[in-house]
């Protein structure tokens, strides 16, 4: 940027505060993959001369396609080590583990829906599980995993049990994009069924499709959420999913609890095909609803629950 300014004869309108900024600016172009752009913007204004040249950059930037300049995702596919800078008990077995990007003025640029993979270190470096973030992948700075600390689970209490300023390595493959965001988008209907960490995938889902800095004319499906666990004290992120529901009329999260204390609390029982039925709007040929449903985590029953979904006339 500094050599195409001075080179242009523009040396005079840099600044020392824009000099000071111009890494970040290098970093940022350089992890979204858009240093064309600034070229192209560059190039524009030098040839114009435009007596307003930030205003003849938002029309520039305004007429170019959405998927020209696409944003690239922090971790790729070599195992990058992140290191650990906070960590904070969330319920009994759980806590929130919070990593610095290498890129800490960028944001991570997950794709949704996907996961990242993180591998264990030492006696632990062949194994490898699969985690989703639950900060959204805008987010600057850094990403936050919310760890369930299995009894017989490798990765999750060798996780659990790092101290702060420690490393872990990620990394993020494009097979592990799932089901992308706009996909969901255009759906009538949707039902998912989450059992116990599964909602993390379902919560990133959600953040992006009800996320209302997008606005209100963006197009969102009907989305009703059965969340399975065996104790009220197990759901996940029941504050954040509350909320959700509160500010969104087309979310609605209902909580299925095995060993239910206080009656009305939540549903008892298990997630099962007469769950589905009463609480999940069905397909529609006459009025052209479809209905499609995601299954993630240990939902008890489930070939039940996938005998309801073809029943109901639903792609599971």
């Amino acid at each position: 940027i500094a050599n195409f300014v001075t080179d242009e004869g523009w040396g005079g309108l840099l600044h020392t505060r824009a000099r000071a900024c111009i890494q970040d600016m290098q970093d940022y172009f350089m992890a979204n993959n858009i240093d064309g752009l600034i070229k192209e913007i560059g190039k524009k204004l030098a040839l114009a001369l435009p007596e307003d040249p930030i205003q003849a950059t938002i029309d520039f930037l305004e007429s170019i396609p959405d998927d020209k300049y696409t944003e690239k995702c922090q971790l790729n596919e070599e195992w990058i080590p992140l290191k650990l800078i906070s960590s904070r008990e969330y319920n009994h077995n759980c806590k929130v583990l919070r990593f610095e990007l290498p890129r800490p003025i960028l944001p991570l640029n997950l794709p949704t829906c996907a996961c990242i993979l993180v591998k264990g270190d030492k006696e632990l470096k062949k194994e490898v599980r699969p985690y989703t973030p639950i900060s959204s992948g805008r987010q600057k700075g850094y990403l936050e995993l919310l760890v369930k600390s299995y009894p017989e689970g490798k990765i999750s209490k060798w996780m659990c049990s790092l101290a702060v300023g420690k490393a872990v390595t990620f990394k993020h493959i494009p097979f592990n994009v799932k089901i992308p965001v706009k996909e969901l988008r255009e759906l009538n209907s949707l039902i998912m069924l989450a059992g116990g960490t599964g909602i993390t995938p379902m919560y990133q889902a959600l953040m992006e499709l009800l996320d209302n800095r997008l606005g209100s004319t963006m197009k969102c499906p009907k989305i009703v959420l059965l969340y399975g666990n065996n104790t009220e004290e197990d759901i996940l992120l029941k504050e954040q999913l509350d909320e959700m529901q509160q500010r969104c009329a087309n979310f609605r999260a209902v909580y299925v609890v095995s060993k239910l204390e206080e009656k009305g609390s939540a549903e008892e029982g298990f997630i099962d095909a007469e769950k589905i039925r009463r609480l999940c709007p069905p397909p529609s040929k006459s009025q052209k609803v479809s209905v499609t449903i995601i299954i993630l985590g240990k939902v008890p029953r489930a070939r039940n629950v996938m005998i309801t979904a073809f029943v109901l006339g639903c792609c599971p």
